[in-house]
């Protein structure tokens, strides 16, 4: 499976028990295999992308006036038990923002 898949599943599941909505799909992967999407509840946006030229992922958080927040963990392309500890790390972070 795709790493954004894996990292959209799981965001996906804290974003929606808390009350968002994906208002802006993407998942057509370009030719470097980016995808992203975003997801909304009222004036908070969150936005899941996957960079296939880097080969990491990342969630941001909407500050409003066209500005976007980097949320840290980066997710990294590695090992199975590494990249569910930096998804974990990076749920960690994503609710302290909810």
């Amino acid at each position: 499976m795709h790493e954004y898949f894996e990292l959209k599943e799981q965001i996906v599941n804290l974003l929606t028990r808390n009350g968002f909505d994906e208002t802006h799909p993407h998942t057509n992967s370009d030719v470097y295999g980016s995808m992203y999407c975003v997801y909304s509840k009222n004036d908070e946006r969150f936005m899941i992308e996957w960079d296939g030229e880097e080969g990491f992922g990342n969630v941001q958080r909407w500050l409003g006036d066209n500005q976007w927040e980097i949320l840290k963990p980066l997710i990294v392309e590695s090992s199975r038990e590494a990249f569910d500890s930096q998804i974990n790390a990076l749920l960690k972070v994503i609710t302290t923002h909810l």
